[in-house]
């Protein structure tokens, strides 16, 4: 079946955070991630896991806190789809990372994906957090196409970034405001205060690339 054939009752669906006894369904599906090939999609997410030693790590690695927390999509109770929410930088900036976001192909189409992204934006906004930066392999169009109609703006590109299958590609670093009131209309103080945000991923990237360079 592909994906324009697959449809999904919404009651067969439940989109929650995952728990630490999730741990296991997450492994595989992040396998699965690999096994199909969009790896290639993958950066940081990975290279961080591949440092995991116990099991304790992958439960904690998928247990809700204040700060983080990964949302599943489950059909069925299979997990078919993760998005994951980190704490970025300085808390005081109220920034989140969306990282690590993806869905089993046989669903990107069966109408689970769009209340998935708003539970997402949900969980960040009840959380404390204002904006969200995340990031984009350069050739992953459909990627962007789908975070600019969400309303994310682009920051800043990173080079030469090597992903979870060994390739490398730049990657394209975007920003959104999570605010209600951002997704019904930009004020003035709106946008002077995305810009505040802004300056300050900037500023991180920028001193992370200086001490890269000492290095």
């Amino acid at each position: 079946m592909t994906e324009a054939e697959t449809f999904v009752d919404p009651d067969r669906v439940v989109i929650r955070p995952l728990t630490a006894a999730d741990s296991g369904a997450y492994r595989r599906i992040r396998q699965r991630v690999l096994d199909i090939g969009e790896g290639r999609f993958f950066s940081s997410s990975y290279t961080r896991e591949q440092q995991f030693t116990s099991e304790d790590q992958w439960r904690e690695r998928c247990a809700e806190t204040p700060v983080r927390c990964t949302i599943g999509i489950f059909v069925e109770d299979e997990l078919v789809g993760i998005m994951g929410i980190l704490p970025y930088g300085d808390p005081g900036h109220l920034i989140t990372e969306w990282e690590a976001t993806w869905v089993d192909p046989k669903y990107r189409k069966s109408g689970v994906v769009r209340p998935a992204y708003e539970k997402v934006r949900e969980w960040s906004y009840d959380h404390g957090y204002r904006y969200a930066i995340l990031d984009i392999r350069a050739d992953n169009m459909r990627s962007r196409e789908i975070r600019e109609k969400q309303g994310a703006m682009y920051l800043y590109t990173q080079r030469d970034v090597t992903w979870a299958d060994g390739s490398m590609a730049d990657a394209h670093f975007f920003m959104l405001n999570l605010s209600p009131e951002a997704q019904r209309s930009r004020s003035a103080g709106q946008a002077v205060a995305f810009l505040e945000a802004a300056l300050v991923v900037l500023q991180d990237q920028h001193d992370e690339a200086a001490d890269g360079g000492k290095a």
